[in-house]
């Protein structure tokens, strides 16, 4: 009887172990299939800014579908916001947004974490008052720089008026310059004939407004015309010729006294050169004439000291020529200066010879 109870004991251990190995499975089982594997949210919204103290909700996904989201963590990086359960178990969150700046949201549980989504949050009102005070701005500066352009085309228009009332003039006659239109007014300078100026306007009077040393002035109308450019350059072109001319008609005046002087001073120099010349060849004359007369002198002289002259000619033949003979050939070279040198060149043959030619 022990042992029959013994087996059943047994029996009933090894169901018992058998079902509760069958339920442990089958819990295991249950986990496996119906765990969570992943966690994602997204935005049910499409802004990109998001406006403070708003409410913005998110939906939650897991894999499995089926997956238990109660106990979910809800995780921001912004402590002035709340983001967690809609308390629907809906898989909504909702995210409260705080003060300006930017936001960064998941959700966690256990390890698995979410994605992240990352948002900027702005003041939208202030952001809205500011674009609208900064159109507001925009619109003045357009409107201010429309009025200035307007100001500016006036004025420009006014000066283009003005310009085109000024008139150029010339004087036609030695004129006063005054400050005032009058007669007693005072005398600024005294204009030249043919000097021109810019006329501001004519009074009724018969005086004339015209630009003078950066300011204004008058003169009397009776006195200038109306020129242009054009006939003022002609003007300044025929005036800058005649001096042209008057210049050059000096110059050659000058250059004519000039060369008349140089011609005066080249004859009175040729003049005193051939007084020195024919100085000269006086004295030149006179000292050969002085020489001659020496040497004739010499020559009687020696002639009266012996009957004869004794020479040596050229080639050492000696003989003694008579007194005739000798002053014959002294006056024959005494033109040179150096009439004994001249007969000291020749032989005793040569010198008779000449002699006998002539006598």
């Amino acid at each position: 009887m022990k042992k029959k109870n013994s087996s059943r004991i047994i029996v009933f251990v090894v169901i018992f172990v058998v079902l509760l190995l069958l339920a442990g499975g089958g819990f295991f089982l249950f986990k496996m299939l119906t765990g969570l594997k992943s966690l994602a949210i997204s935005a049910d919204f499409a802004e990109q800014e998001l406006d403070v103290n708003k409410d913005y909700t998110f939906t939650i996904m897991s894999d499995p579908t089926s997956a238990n989201l109660k106990s979910l963590e809800y995780i921001t990086d912004d402590a002035t916001a709340s983001f967690g359960s809609t308390g629907a178990n809906d898989g909504k969150a909702i995210l409260h947004t705080g003060a300006e700046g930017t936001i960064t949201i998941c959700v966690k549980k256990a390890d698995i974490e979410s994605n992240y989504l990352t948002f900027t949050v702005v003041d939208q009102a202030a952001k809205a008052a500011a674009e609208q005070a900064a159109a507001e701005a925009e619109a003045a500066a357009a409107e201010q720089a429309r009025l200035e352009a307007e100001a500016a085309a006036a004025a420009e228009a006014e000066a283009l008026a003005a310009e085109n009332s000024k008139e150029l003039i010339v004087t036609t006659d030695t004129v006063k310059i005054r400050a005032t239109p009058s007669l007693d007014g005072e005398i600024l300078n005294l204009a030249d004939k043919g000097e021109s100026y810019t006329r501001l306007e004519e009074t009724e009077d018969g005086w004339s407004k015209i630009e003078f040393n950066g300011g204004e002035a008058y003169i009397k109308s009776d006195y200038v015309k109306v020129t242009t450019e054009e006939e003022l350059l002609k003007i300044q072109q025929e005036k800058e010729d005649a001096e042209l001319k008057e210049k050059e008609d000096a110059s050659k005046k000058k250059e004519q006294t000039t060369t008349t002087a140089a011609a005066t001073d080249d004859t009175k120099a040729a003049a005193d050169a051939k007084a020195a010349a024919d100085a000269k060849a006086a004295a030149d004359a006179k000292a050969l004439a002085d020489a001659q007369a020496l040497a004739a002198a010499q020559a009687a002289t020696a002639a009266a000291a012996v009957p004869g002259h004794p020479f040596t000619d050229k080639n050492g033949q000696s003989t003694v020529f008579t007194n005739d003979e000798w002053n014959y050939f002294v006056n024959q070279w005494s033109y040179t200066g150096e009439a004994e040198e001249m007969i000291s060149h020749h032989t005793i043959g040569e010198l008779r010879t000449l002699y006998d030619a002539t006598h």
